[in-house]
């Protein structure tokens, strides 16, 4: 077995740039989950997945936490929520994994738009073509690829990428787990990149006209 490596190890420094102290019980944001901050607002978009309330706001300057996200089907209720991102009018936009569904919302709580997802994945980002999954579970014609590119109105157009290389004779369904992450997205450059929860398996695509890998940096496998 080799060595772990801290991935930190391979910086030679990081550097907080700025920071804020919330005015908030450390116990309300403790657990585990995406965050988004919104600066006009003062606020965090964070998920909590331990609480009543899936997604929270919380504010700055004040001890304040305000559920956004309640636990349920009817159509402002949410089972499987995962913040994608905020959008220029301060929307947040929410993929729910088991509903199948992106909902915009304001910070107000009202809902702008919501529309269904034909294919349910692991997670989801907008990009310039729709849509990008990762971890495709409904599709059995891509469960050896990592990605999926879905158009405008979630229609199933390509899938791409393979899981690392990492030597275990395992179901596809364990990798998909395995290998999940978050994903961001350049759309001037038409270009994500992918990194694993870890932190040591990060990925780079150029999805214009046909997607492609242009980087790579695999380290230490999750399994």
């Amino acid at each position: 077995n080799s060595p772990k490596i801290d991935t930190l190890s391979r910086f030679e420094s990081v550097i907080s740039i700025k920071s804020q102290r919330l005015n908030v019980d450390s116990y309300k944001i403790k657990s585990f989950g995406k965050m988004r901050i919104v600066d006009s607002e003062n606020c965090i978009v964070k998920e909590n997945l331990r609480g009543e309330s899936l997604i929270d706001l919380i504010f700055f300057e004040r001890d304040s936490v305000i559920p956004f996200a309640k636990v349920g089907n009817a159509p402002n209720e949410f089972i499987m929520p995962r913040i994608i991102q905020t959008n220029q009018e301060n929307n947040v936009e929410i993929y729910d994994i088991h509903k199948k569904q992106l909902v915009i919302k304001k910070l107000s709580g009202e809902i702008v738009r919501s529309q269904n997802i034909k294919y349910q994945g692991l997670s989801l980002i907008k990009v310039n073509e729709g849509f990008l999954l990762s971890g495709n579970i409904d599709d059995r014609n891509s469960k050896n690829r990592r990605y999926t590119l879905l158009d405008k109105d979630g229609e199933y157009m390509d899938s791409f990428g393979f899981y690392p290389d990492d030597q275990m004779d395992c179901p596809y369904d364990i990798k998909m787990f395995a290998y999940q992450g978050w994903m961001v997205y350049n759309s001037k450059l038409d270009r994500f990149a992918s990194v694993s929860f870890s932190g040591s398996i990060l990925e780079i695509y150029q999805l214009q006209k046909k997607p492609s890998l242009i980087q790579k940096y695999h380290d230490l496998y999750p399994m």
